[in-house]
C-alpha cells in the first residue's frame, strides 16, 4: 500500500512528464469533453494559447466535417471500449486552420476529481501523406504495366528481374 508521500511523489513525476513531454498532450473530461490541461508541446503544435485550450472541448480541435463524426463515435462507444476505440489516427485542426493527422494514445485518469482521458498525440501527417503517395505511385505503375502495348522489362544491374 502506498503512503501519502509516495502518492505525492508519483503525482509530481506525472506532472513533470506531462509538462516536459516533447509530444503534445492534453487531458479532457470524459463526460463534457472539456479540455482541462495541455502541455507546452500542444500549445506549440496547435497554435492556441493554454488559456484558449482551456476554454475549448476536444470537439473544437476537429475540422468542421469531422465534428459530428467524433461526437457520434463518442456517443456510440460504450464506456468500457472508449479507451481502445480512441486510439488511432484522427484529423485535428490547428488555430491557423491547417488540418493535421494526429495519432492518439489515450489513458484513463482522474484529474481534479473528474474522470478524464490523458491524450498523447503524434503528428503523422507527413508519414500518412508519404503512404498515400506510394500507394498512388504503385497504382500508376500497375496500370502502366497492365496496359502497355509493348513489353516492359525491369532489370537490376543488367539482370532481367521481371517481364
Amino acid at each position: 500500500m502506498q503512503d501519502k508521500s509516495d502518492k505525492s511523489d508519483l503525482e509530481g513525476i506525472f506532472q513533470k512528464l506531462f509538462e516536459r513531454n516533447p509530444l503534445p498532450m492534453m487531458v479532457y473530461d470524459s463526460e463534457t469533453l472539456k479540455i482541462l490541461l495541455v502541455n507546452k508541446a500542444a500549445v506549440n503544435k496547435y497554435g492556441y494559447s493554454a488559456e484558449e485550450f482551456l476554454s475549448m472541448t476536444s470537439v473544437d480541435i476537429r475540422p468542421e466535417e469531422e465534428k459530428n463524426k467524433f461526437l457520434e463515435f463518442y456517443k456510440n462507444t460504450k464506456k468500457e471500449n472508449l479507451l481502445s476505440a480512441a486510439h488511432g489516427i484522427w484529423k485535428h485542426k490547428k488555430k491557423s486552420g491547417e488540418i493535421i493527422l494526429m495519432e492518439v494514445t489515450a489513458s484513463e485518469v482522474v484529474y481534479k476529481g473528474r474522470n478524464a482521458l490523458a491524450i498523447a498525440l503524434a503528428d503523422v501527417t507527413e508519414k500518412e501523406k508519404g503512404k498515400q503517395e506510394l500507394t498512388e505511385s504503385e497504382e500508376r505503375f500497375r496500370l502502366l504495366a497492365e496496359n502497355a502495348f509493348e513489353g516492359i522489362v525491369i532489370s537490376e544491374n543488367k539482370i532481367i528481374t521481371d517481364v
